[in-house]
Order: C-alpha cells, then structure tokens, then sequence
C-alpha cells in the first residue's frame, strides 16, 4: 500500500509552524516524516529530491543482516548419534547370510 503525500506550504509564519507541528505530533495515523525540498524551482524536481531523500534516509535507518554463524553439534548430540549409528550397525550385521557350518 503506498500514498504519496505532499503538503506545499508558502511562507514561515507562526501558523504554517502551527500546522507542521500538529502533523509531525500526529499520534492516531502512525509516524510522519516532513521533507522540505526547495533546492529546484520545479515542483516536480523537488518532489524527486525529497523522495530520493526519504529513500535514502529509510535506507539508513535499516541496520545491516547479522551474518550467519553455522552452528555446530555439541558434544553430548555428536555422542548420542554414534551410539545410535554402532547400534543400528549391530542390528544390520544380525541380519547377515547365517554361516551353516557355525
């Protein structure tokens, strides 16, 4: 689900303050982050430069993976599967071709 919203605001006086503060504290709709991109003097080339802006800053927000460590065996497991193995060997050797001179 994506929504794009740009809020153009002209002007710095106390009430556009205002209206940017109580959009940036608004608690009931989640987390909002206001970018200001005045650097162009097209509205669409500050729309990119904000989003490139916003990309890069969730991008930097998200911490790298933890590398994966391959976990080993401990002692007592390794231990056990060896006894399971010598007696399963056991029983396959029981199996074997009778000797009838035995």
């Amino acid at each position: 689900q994506t929504c794009d919203v740009f809020i153009v605001m002209v002007g710095y006086d106390h009430q556009v303050k205002q209206v940017v503060s109580d959009i940036a504290k608004d608690g009931k709709k989640g987390a909002v982050i206001v970018i200001t991109a005045t650097t162009q003097r097209s509205q669409e080339l500050n729309r990119r430069a904000a989003v490139r802006r916003l990309v890069a800053l969730i991008a930097a927000a998200v911490p790298p993976p933890k590398k994966r460590r391959p976990t080993r065996p401990g002692q007592a497991a390794v231990t056990r599967r060896l006894d399971a193995k010598r007696r399963r060997q056991g029983v396959k050797r029981g199996r074997g071709r009778v000797d009838p001179e035995d």
